[in-house]
């Protein structure tokens, strides 16, 4: 069977100190020709680690983009600490003076170089303050998280037909499209490369045909798929694994590599493709 077109986006989290990972993580796929939307952190970025990919940002534009990734990826709501910062009706007050800060931060450090169009929530958490804010401070794309499940799609199907943001307290994905009531597009991930637990609850690396399945049933959802990776979780067999993925990636003569800015400038109807559980309801 031949494979629809896809176009592939790759999204590496949590870049703020400059480690090993980090370095032979950009080095893998500057060596693969893939290009990358790296998410600071900007209340924790390092200098050494910002003057890193300010480097690899000047030499290589087309394959390196940097975006704001939260400020500081945590945060205390009722006396309990969480790694994410945007929900749990946190004011809009607060949140907005914080992505503010952390987009103040990367204005000063990277320059011309931070794409500031980009957001990323901690976590992929976010309320309708959250959207307010970035809209506000002059986002024009959120890239969180949308499953791609038959649950989780029939619960955005329905969502969607209803028109709401959330139902029964969970968000509602609306990938590709512009988020309701509001100027944000939402491009978001729908593949964590790295993050799987074995049977005691321990985090272990994916393996690349583990990847390679979840690829296929993304592609089937959509026109675009994100894959979002941590490069500290990358090392030695890790990298290869990443490699291996890529490169049957590269294979497939349908799929291409784009940022995530180039993919919000396409048109709607160009990013979708036939959801096979759609059709249960034509």
């Amino acid at each position: 069977m031949k494979m629809q077109e896809c176009v592939v986006f790759f999204r590496d989290d949590d870049v703020d100190r400059l480690t090993d990972e980090l370095v032979d993580f950009v080095d893998l796929f500057l060596s693969l020709g893939v290009p990358v939307n790296y998410q600071l952190v900007p209340g924790k970025l390092e200098d050494d680690a910002c003057a890193f990919v300010l480097d690899k940002r000047e030499r290589y534009p087309e394959l390196i983009r940097l975006n704001q990734h939260g400020y500081m990826h945590e945060h205390v709501v009722n006396g309990v600490h969480t790694w994410h910062e945007y929900s749990g009706n946190r004011p809009y007050e607060d949140q907005h003076s914080s992505i503010q800060c952390g987009q103040r931060i990367l204005r000063e450090k990277l320059g011309s170089f931070f794409d500031d169009r980009v957001f990323t929530p901690p976590g992929h958490k976010y309320d309708d303050n959250t959207l307010r804010a970035l809209e506000d401070l002059g986002f024009q794309i959120l890239s969180a998280s949308s499953y791609t499940t038959f649950p989780a799609r029939l619960y955005y199907r329905l969502g969607k037909l209803l028109r709401r943001a959330k139902l029964l307290g969970k968000r509602i994905s609306y990938n590709g499209q512009l988020l309701p009531g509001h100027r944000l597009r939402e491009i978001s991930v729908t593949v964590d490369a790295d993050m799987a637990t074995n049977v005691f609850g321990d985090l272990i690396l994916k393996t690349s045909s583990d990847l390679i399945r979840e690829f296929r049933r993304a592609s089937h959802v959509s026109g675009f798929v994100g894959i979002v990776l941590h490069h500290a979780r990358y090392k030695n067999r890790g990298l290869e694994t990443l490699r291996d993925f890529v490169g049957f990636l590269k294979s497939l003569p349908g799929v291409s590599f784009r940022l995530i800015e180039d993919i919000a400038e396409t048109p709607e109807n160009r990013l979708r493709a036939p959801d096979r559980m759609i059709r249960l309801f034509r």
